[in-house]
């Protein structure tokens, strides 16, 4: 047996519908794109984030809000590097750039500006946009499959939760998808 600390990528949305036992959940994946602004593409790594990572994870902001980030699907929260890197300035709030995701052209707001990340975190990003964007960018079949593994998913448990007898309900969850007659001996454990 293999232990990996990815998961799929609906895990979390899965685990919302079947417990009440979460504060907040997050998916963390990323994919290559490129990013267009006054007609320059630069390739980049754009991570797609649910609502809940920002109200989980502490980020110094410098300009803008992310009490209300991600809540639309045009949203976009970027770092200083990357704000000074496109605008010139960390002032950039307001400002728009253009993807496209699958075969959609798609104009992102910043909403936020985000000072550099801790060099010891585990989690590394310059651009986050919503993961209702998911479905633009990987076929249904990719973002509802439990055998392709596309990234980390965070959860925060609600005060009081025994973490413990949460990771045991999970069991559950992972037989209502793959069914208890599988012979791989996926789990889910929390970290």
């Amino acid at each position: 047996m293999q232990d990996f600390t990815y998961t799929p990528f609906n895990v979390t949305r899965l685990m919302d519908e079947d417990y009440d036992d979460m504060e907040s959940y997050s998916t963390f994946s990323s994919f290559p794109q490129q990013v267009e602004y006054k007609e320059q593409n630069f390739a980049e790594t754009i991570n797609m984030v649910s609502e809940g990572f920002l109200k989980m994870f502490d980020f110094p902001v410098l300009t803008g809000s992310t009490k209300s980030a991600l809540e639309s699907t045009e949203d976009i929260v970027i770092t200083k590097a990357i704000s000074e890197k496109y605008f010139g300035t960390t002032g950039s709030v307001g400002e728009q750039l253009k993807m496209t995701l699958g075969e959609e052209d798609k104009i992102f707001t910043v909403v936020a500006v985000l000072d550099e990340l801790p060099s010891n975190s585990s989690l590394s990003f310059e651009f986050l946009i919503s993961d209702e964007n998911a479905k633009l960018v990987f076929p249904p079949p990719v973002i509802n499959t439990w055998h392709m593994i596309m990234g980390s998913n965070y959860v925060l448990l609600k005060d009081g939760v025994d973490p413990k007898g949460f990771e045991d309900k999970l069991v559950s969850l992972v037989d209502k998808v793959l069914g208890k007659e599988r012979e791989d001996p996926y789990s889910i454990h929390l970290q």
